[in-house]
């Protein structure tokens, strides 16, 4: 079972990794446009 759980850690992490990637891409997009949403 531990061994089990530590295959899908294992199958997760790059998983994760290109999730905090794209959620770095993404912060600046997101206040580009708050920011373009008040200047109208």
């Amino acid at each position: 079972m531990i061994g089990r759980q530590m295959d899908i850690r294992v199958k997760l992490n790059p998983i994760d990794q290109r999730l905090a990637t794209l959620k770095k891409h993404i912060e600046p997009t997101v206040l580009y446009m708050k920011y373009k949403g008040k200047r109208r």
